[in-house]
């Protein structure tokens, strides 16, 4: 399994063969505070996910419970996080 440097994806291998080249582009982000940022996906919705992701674990994860608007290549989207659950149980 090969990743694509520039987007972190993996990237089809077919058998016997190299990885096909991916096919990522430099997408443009507009935060909801109005900054511009970019990252490399494959469309616009990978990039808005991936924004999501990267912003909410380097940001005290301030998209939990919450959504705020953004802008991806010139289209609006919703971005936001849930908690995960995780059940467990034991014998006392």
């Amino acid at each position: 399994m090969e990743w694509c440097k520039k987007c972190g994806d993996t990237m089809f291998i077919p058998f016997g063969g190299k990885a096909e080249e991916c096919d990522c582009r430099e997408i443009f982000i507009i935060d909801e505070d109005g900054e511009e940022h970019s990252l490399y996906a494959r469309h616009a919705e990978a990039a808005a996910l991936k924004y999501a992701e990267e912003s909410n674990t380097n940001g005290d994860y301030y998209l939990m419970n919450e959504t705020v608007e953004i802008t991806v290549d010139g289209k609006p989207f919703s971005i936001g996080a849930e908690p995960d659950v995780h059940y467990s149980a034991r014998a006392l």
